[in-house]
């Protein structure tokens, strides 16, 4: 399994103090790559990994954006010889790109967090609708 450079994905003092307010040190930092109808897949120090978010976190979640997005650091119980891992607490976040759930229900969905730069791509043609 390949090793993953964490720092090089983002990983910094912010992160950092975040992370060291989690009480559990059983827990490592791992990043989100992306969200699945089943899960997640996380890059961590010890590779790529699928994840599922734990039922304290499910449970203690009062609304979609209390959890994982992509470009979420996590802490995560990681179990490497199985390539899978457990979400258990997002930390905070410095940026997020969102926008309202499609439907009547007024709730924020997350596209993207921890985010510098966007790149807003859009056809040059007249069906553009803001």
């Amino acid at each position: 399994m390949e090793k993953i450079d964490l720092k090089k994905l983002g990983w910094n003092d912010f992160f950092q103090n975040s992370f060291d307010s989690i009480v559990n040190n059983r827990f490592s930092p791992a990043r989100v790559a992306s969200e699945h109808r089943d899960g997640y897949a996380l890059f961590t120090e010890s590779g790529e990994m699928r994840a599922s978010i734990s039922g304290k976190l499910r449970f203690e979640s009062r609304e979609r954006g209390d959890l994982p997005a992509v470009g979420d650091w996590v802490a995560a119980d990681i179990f490497p010889e199985e390539k899978s891992a457990i979400i258990n607490a997002v930390l905070s976040r410095k940026s997020k790109f969102s926008r309202k759930i499609p439907g009547e229900r007024t709730e924020e969905q997350i596209l993207a967090a921890n985010i510098d730069t966007i790149f807003w791509v859009t056809s040059m043609n007249r069906d553009l609708n803001p």
